[in-house]
C-alpha cells in the first residue's frame, strides 16, 4: 500500500485529505491503529519498533525516554515492557505508552531524524530506576556514557524523584564496575579497606588491548570476575584464556572469581598481604 512507503506507521492529521479513506480502511480491516489516530497496514505485526514509531507520530514533540531510548542509542537488546515519553499533555489510551509532563532540557535529548530522544545518560538514570546500578554497569561497559557525563545529566534533573538513589549508585560506581558482580567485588574491596587497585584497568601486553575487571598495579595483580552472562561464548572463553597466557607471561599474577566464589576475593588477597606481595 503506497502509504506506507517510507514508515511502518502514518499519522491520519499529516493526511487530512485522505482521512475518510483511511478510517474507512480501518473499519475494513485493511489497517489497525497502535495509538488513536495512528494506522498500520494489517499486515505488519506489532512490535516494539512500531509502538516506538507509533508513540512519536501520536506526540511528536515529545522526549522519547527510559528503556525505549536507551534501546535505541546504546543498549538494543534492552527488553521492554513499556515507552516512556516526556512533554506531553494528554492521556494514552494503550497500556504500554506512560507519558510525563515533565520537559527535558535540550542538553539531554538530541534529534534521529524528526524523533527527540533522550541522550544515554540521561536514560541510564532513569533506568536506575527499575535496573539500580545495573544501568550505570552496562553504560560502562558498553562505552555508552562516562561516569562524569552521567553526573551531568543529574545536575539537570537535581529534584527528580529518582535523583538520590542514582547519586548513591554513582558514588559506588566510582570505580568503574561493568557488571553486577564487578560492582560485588568493588563493595567487598571497600569494606576491608584495601586500596592501591584500579577497575577496568586498561593494559597493552604483546601488541594487544585488554582490560583487567581489578588490577593492582603497583603488583602486578590481576583479578578476574568471570560473570556467566559476559563469559557463555566459545569466542569469550577464548579470548579471556589467551588473556591470561599473556598477563602470566608479562609478569602478572592472576586470580579468578565467579559468583559463586567471590567471597573468596577478601581473604585472597589479605593471603598475599600476609606475604608481602601487596602492601597494606
Amino acid at each position: 500500500m503506497r502509504y506506507f512507503a517510507e514508515s511502518p506507521v502514518i499519522a491520519v492529521r499529516d493526511m487530512p485529505r485522505e482521512a475518510k479513506k483511511l478510517r474507512r480502511l480501518r473499519q475494513q480491516g485493511a489497517l489497525w491503529s497502535p495509538l488513536p489516530g495512528i494506522f498500520a497496514h494489517r499486515d505488519t505485526p506489532d512490535g516494539w519498533e512500531l509502538r516506538i514509531q507509533a508513540a512519536h507520530l501520536w506526540a511528536p514533540e515529545a522526549v522519547v525516554c527510559g528503556a525505549a531510548a536507551a534501546r535505541l542509542t546504546w543498549w538494543p537488546d534492552l527488553p521492554l515492557e513499556s515507552i516512556d515519553l516526556h512533554g506531553v499533555d494528554r492521556r494514552p489510551t494503550v497500556g504500554w505508552l506512560h507519558v510525563s509532563r515533565a520537559t527535558v532540557d535540550p542538553e539531554l535529548y538530541r534529534m534521529a531524524g524528526p524523533m527527540k530522544i533522550a541522550v544515554p545518560a540521561l536514560t541510564v538514570l532513569q533506568l536506575t530506576r527499575t535496573r539500580g546500578g545495573v544501568a550505570i554497569d552496562e553504560a560502562l561497559r558498553r562505552g555508552a556514557a562516562t561516569l562524569p557525563e552521567i553526573r551531568d545529566a543529574l545536575d539537570f534533573v537535581p529534584r527528580w524523584n529518582g535523583s538520590e538513589k542514582a547519586r548513591r549508585l554513582l558514588r559506588r560506581s566510582r570505580n568503574e564496575p561493568w557488571s553486577r558482580l564487578e560492582r560485588q567485588a568493588h563493595e567487598l574491596l571497600d569494606k576491608a579497606r584495601i586500596v592501591d587497585w584500579r577497575g577496568n584497568y586498561e593494559v597493552r601486553v604483546a601488541g594487544q588491548r585488554f582490560f583487567i575487571d581489578i588490577a593492582f598495579p603497583g603488583a602486578k595483580i590481576a583479578i578476574e570476575i568471570d560473570g556467566f552472562d559476559f563469559h557463555r561464548t566459545r569466542e569469550a572463553f577464548d579470548r579471556d584464556r589467551e588473556k591470561q597466557n599473556l598477563l602470566v607471561l608479562a609478569g602478572w599474577t592472576v586470580l579468578r572469581f565467579t559468583s559463586n566464589t567471590i567471597h573468596k576475593l577478601v581473604p585472597h588477597l589479605r593471603a598475599l598481604l600476609k606475604v608481602g606481595v601487596l602492601s597494606p
